[in-house]
């Protein structure tokens, strides 16, 4: 009974985004998904919203990481946008000066652990961003 056990393949967990191979079973997003994926995120620490949106505009029902890696990274630069219209508000009393620095380095950093986890096929979902994204993308 124990050399049918020890012949038995090991049981992998099933990708987030199932793809058919040829051989019946699953595999994860494809190096073209996570390498334009990864791109995204790039662009966005850069560019702001306009990546994540072309990104998403783009990307079709055949790539399903790409197009919400794109929608996490598009609500990533709306939520920057919003913190940045606050901290000028906040420059009045000049806590805005500190606001604006925090959330600029907090898009920064988390743009750079999206590229990071793309690039190794990972699913990435970044805290606050991931809820926003859920309720407005309907993903």
């Amino acid at each position: 009974m124990d050399e049918q056990q020890e012949q038995q393949p090991p049981q992998q967990a099933p990708s987030p985004y199932p793809r058919p191979d040829m051989g019946g079973g699953m595999m994860g997003p494809t190096q073209e998904e996570r390498s334009q994926s990864m791109l995204c995120w790039i662009l966005t620490i850069f560019a702001g919203f306009i990546p994540g949106l072309i990104f998403y505009l783009i990307s079709d029902q055949s790539k399903p990481f790409l197009k919400r890696q794109a929608a996490l990274a598009l609500t990533l630069s709306i939520v920057a946008i919003v913190g940045y219209i606050a901290s000028a508000i906040l420059m009045m009393i000049l806590i805005g000066i500190v606001t604006y620095i925090a959330v600029g380095i907090w898009s920064l950093v988390v743009c750079i652990m999206g590229a990071v986890a793309c690039n190794k096929g990972d699913n990435y979902s970044p805290g606050i961003v991931t809820g926003l994204c859920q309720s407005m993308f309907k993903m």
